[in-house]
C-alpha cells in the first residue's frame, strides 16, 4: 500500500471528512499494531475503571506487559509460553465486559462504541495469542482469518449496523473458494486439489 496509486485513496478519505457522509476507517485484523496497541492498556483501564477500579488496574498491568511482548521480536515465543493463561485472561475479560454491557453503555452515553469495542478487542487479543502459539501452520492461518471474519461481523452488526461497508484486504484473505452455502461447490472443493485453508472470506461466505 506504500504506492502513489494508493495516496489518492487516502486523500479521498480526508476529503470526505468535510462532508455529511465521511468515510470511516476501521481495522479488523487480530494482529497487533505497534502504534495502536500501545494505547490499548489505557483504553481497557478507562472502560473497566467505570465499574471496577481494582480489576481495571490488574488488566492495565498485564495488558501493558502483553503489548510490549507481542510487538517485540520474541512475540511468538512469548505467546507459546503463556498461551493458556493469556487466552483464559482475555476470554474472561471479554465475558466480564459482555455481562456488564448495559451498565457500561449507561456510563458512556456519548461514546457507545467504547464498551463493545473493548469487548471485541479482548476477543481479538485472545485469538491473536492462539494464532502465534500455533506457529507457521494452516491452523495459525485459520485462527487469524476466523478472528478477522468475527471482527468484520462485529463491525457490520454492532459498530455500523445498516451502513455500507467496503472490505479492503489481501486477495488471499477475502477469497472464499466455494466455501459458501452451495453444497455442490463445497463438494467440489473437498474433492479437488485446491488449497482448502479456511480464510476470512470463507468464514464470511
Amino acid at each position: 500500500w506504500h504506492t502513489d496509486e494508493v495516496r489518492a485513496l487516502f486523500e479521498y478519505v480526508i476529503a470526505t471528512q468535510r462532508t455529511p457522509r465521511p468515510l470511516v476507517l476501521s481495522g479488523f485484523d487480530v494482529q497487533t499494531s505497534t502504534v495502536a496497541d500501545r494505547t490499548r492498556p489505557d483504553f481497557f483501564r478507562r472502560v473497566i475503571g467505570e465499574l471496577d477500579s481494582a480489576y481495571a488496574a490488574r488488566v492495565y498491568e498485564l495488558d501493558r506487559e502483553v503489548v510490549a511482548a507481542l510487538v517485540s521480536s520474541n512475540a511468538a515465543t512469548y505467546a507459546s509460553q503463556h498461551a493458556d493463561s493469556l487466552v483464559v485472561f482475555y476470554d474472561s475479560l471479554a465475558t466480564w465486559i459482555e455481562a456488564r454491557k448495559d451498565t457500561l453503555a449507561a456510563r458512556f452515553p456519548e461514546d457507545r462504541a467504547s464498551p463493545i469495542l473493548a469487548r471485541q478487542v479482548a476477543r481479538s487479543v485472545s485469538q491473536f495469542v492462539r494464532t502465534l502459539a500455533a506457529g507457521r501452520s494452516t491452523t495459525a492461518t485459520e485462527l487469524r482469518d476466523r478472528g478477522m471474519a468475527d471482527n468484520v461481523d462485529f463491525l457490520l452488526d454492532e459498530m455500523f449496523p445498516g451502513k455500507k461497508v467496503m472490505v479492503w484486504a489481501h486477495n488471499s484473505h477475502i477469497q472464499h473458494r466455494g466455501f459458501g452455502a452451495d453444497a455442490e461447490l463445497q463438494r467440489v472443493v473437498r474433492e479437488s486439489s485446491y488449497d482448502t485453508t479456511r480464510t476470512m472470506g470463507t468464514w464470511i461466505a
